[in-house]
């Protein structure tokens, strides 16, 4: 394949198309096309290219995804699913390949862990919305987080009784003149909303009922 022309891309003066006998090839950053001495009449192999575009996107993502990063730690299928969107499309585009790298290469500098996020999860939620263990594992999981590692957070975590009855006693304020019943029933919905299993709800409701 022949390099038949090299223009400035319209929306990023920072990155150039290459062009391959006379058909749009790739895209690549313009620094990287000087490190490469790419230019006209330059014959290629598509291992070269492929070489060649791998290495810019990589290069690509791994800084748009250090930005996405900088703002609170993210899981690692929040990653994969900001930069699947920010992938160049074409013929020697491989994403599974590329998204892989990038979450290596930020994983061995140690600004990607799916243990570190659930870990962060849990205490921002601890701090401002507490949530019982259960919805605390379904919010993980929807984030992407594999089940070993949720498994391994919550073995040594426990929630605090002072926090369900933080929440408890708020709402119970609430409920105050309600009868006994309508009291137990809308203390109790309530727990569970925020994700308390029914065993600690009980416990909780029983003891605050006793105390009106």
């Amino acid at each position: 394949m022949i390099i038949t022309d090299i223009r400035p891309q319209a929306k990023d003066p920072l990155r150039e198309n290459v062009y391959l006998d006379g058909k749009f090839g790739f895209g690549i950053a313009a620094e990287s096309r000087f490190e490469n001495r790419l230019k006209i009449g330059q014959n290629l192999i598509e291992a070269e290219v492929r070489s060649l575009v791998s290495g810019d996107q990589v290069s690509k993502l791994l800084f748009s995804a250090q930005n996405f990063l900088s703002y609170r730690p993210r899981s690692v299928k929040e990653v994969r699913d900001n930069l699947t969107n920010k992938l160049d499309r074409g013929d020697y585009v491989d994403p599974a390949k590329i998204l892989s790298e990038v979450v290596v290469k930020l994983t061995q500098m140690k600004l990607l862990s799916d243990l570190e996020f659930a870990r962060w999860w849990v205490e921002q939620r601890k701090k401002f919305k507490p949530r019982g263990e259960r919805m605390l594992r379904s919010e993980l999981h929807a984030k992407g987080v594999p089940r070993d590692i949720i498994d391994e957070l919550f073995f040594a975590y426990e929630t605090p009784a002072s926090e369900i009855e933080k929440l408890a006693a708020k709402k119970a304020v609430s409920y105050a003149k309600l009868p006994r019943q309508e009291f137990q029933t809308k203390l109790s919905n309530f727990l569970a909303r925020k994700g308390y299993d029914w065993d600690e709800i009980q416990g909780v409701v029983d003891r605050f009922t006793r105390e009106r």
